[in-house]
């Protein structure tokens, strides 16, 4: 369901954000153990056991601050019990440097070490490990406290990197926010393309299509019926009969921005008719038969046409693979508001269109034969409406000499 939908992309970022962390811990430390390598001696650590192809990562770090000279090889190897040769075998030289330095008049001291080795490694068979680790080539080795180089050696499992899943977390979220902003532009899209037989969920009860009426500017073919041209009616029909319009109407308006520059956009109204009373069409006709056509006032608003979205139009109906066409005049009442028109939410405002959940629209039309209507809408949110069976609608060609 769209409403829903972007709720997909976040459980897979909140599964990377699981992962990443997962990852961060790795399976926990396997091995956190102190050394004291002496010169020229072996130390063997293990066995421990490891998995298949799994992946670990391992960490000498020397402790102390060694003094100036100070240069030290650390040898390490990695072997499976019952295997004669090692794994891997590496060597890394550990060193201190330090001294004075002279800018400007200042001076100062500087030192610097390389103490640290970290390895990531992946076991290719199950199976207990050994470390084996030997200190060659002390140089300066009195300048640290004790007589052996101090070490602390670590060993844990990283089965993934942590980098892929905070990049998935990012792309989710990402996608989460598109689809987010974009719900009701995506039911809008499928609202349009409804054909008869879709049912379609509205308050308390579930409607079907029963027929799709198409508008057209005079003289050309309808709307393309997609977000930002729309201008489409379905006639729906409840289960206990009662029937209803539902329709999608593109409104085009101009705002002004903070900066005082003006700009075109469009607002796509979702819009579903509502019965009116013997006693409100007869308030409707005295009104039209008055001196204020342009004016009425029905259930507590004030209407007032509006020329901007008012005029004549063709519209185009399908009954059993047949186009019938007809030419409709138009005129649409608004409630007018009187807020300013900085902004898009005032220039909505000011120029009437149902932007608000329950706004009224009130519209006129005359058909060729003479014969007219009044229709009330109210205007509803994309949320309050739910898509229970679309069906398709067939390629209609909209072409002059095949409406009938």
């Amino acid at each position: 369901m769209i409403k829903y939908r972007h709720w997909i992309p976040l459980l897979f970022a909140f599964a990377s954000l699981i992962g990443m962390g997962w990852t961060c811990g790795g399976q926990g430390q396997i091995v956190n153990h102190y050394l004291e390598l002496q010169a020229g001696e072996t130390q063997e650590l293990g066995p421990f056991a490891l998995e298949e192809k799994a992946r670990y990562v391992l960490e000498l770090d020397m402790k102390g601050r060694p003094e100036h000279g100070f240069l030290a090889d650390v040898e390490l190897a990695l072997q499976r019990e019952g295997d004669e040769e090692p794994l891997f075998e590496l060597e890394d030289g550990y060193w201190a440097e330090s001294g004075r330095w002279y800018e400007d008049g200042e001076s100062g001291t500087w030192y610097e070490k390389n103490g640290n080795t970290k390895l990531y490694f992946a076991a290719p068979a199950a199976g207990n490990y050994r470390f084996s680790f030997k200190q060659n080539n002390n140089l300066n080795g009195a300048g640290m406290s004790g007589a052996g180089l101090q070490m602390r050696f670590t060993l844990s499992q990283k089965p993934y990197s942590a980098g892929a899943f905070l990049f998935g977390f990012f792309v989710f979220m990402v996608l989460a926010l598109i689809v987010y902003l974009s719900r009701s532009r995506l039911f809008k899209n499928a609202l349009g393309q409804l054909g008869k037989g879709s049912l379609i969920a509205w308050g308390d009860k579930v409607w079907e299509v029963q027929d799709v009426l198409f508008f057209g500017d005079v003289g050309q073919t309808p709307y393309a019926n997609k977000p930002g041209a729309y201008s489409i009616s379905y006639q729906i029909k409840s289960g206990d009969g009662e029937e209803r319009y539902l329709s999608i109407e593109t409104f085009e308006y101009e705002y002004e921005d903070s900066e005082g520059d003006d700009h075109d956009s469009t607002f796509d109204a979702i819009l579903i008719s509502e019965p009116l009373s013997e006693s409100e069409e007869e308030q409707l006709a005295v009104a039209k038969s008055g001196s204020r056509k342009a004016f009425a006032t029905l259930r507590g608003t004030h209407f007032k046409e509006s020329r901007d979205y008012s005029g004549a139009s063709d519209l185009y109906t399908e009954k059993e693979g047949m186009v019938f066409k007809s030419r409709v005049v138009e005129k649409l009442f608004l409630d007018s508001g009187g807020a300013s028109w900085r902004g898009r939410s005032n220039a909505r405002k000011h120029a009437g269109i149902p932007d608000n959940d329950g706004d009224l629209v009130l519209s006129y039309t005359k058909y060729e034969d003479s014969d007219f209507e009044w229709e009330l809408s109210q205007a509803v949110g994309w949320k309050q409406l739910e898509i229970k069976r679309m069906v398709a609608r067939k390629a209609i060609n909209f072409n002059a000499e095949n409406a009938a």
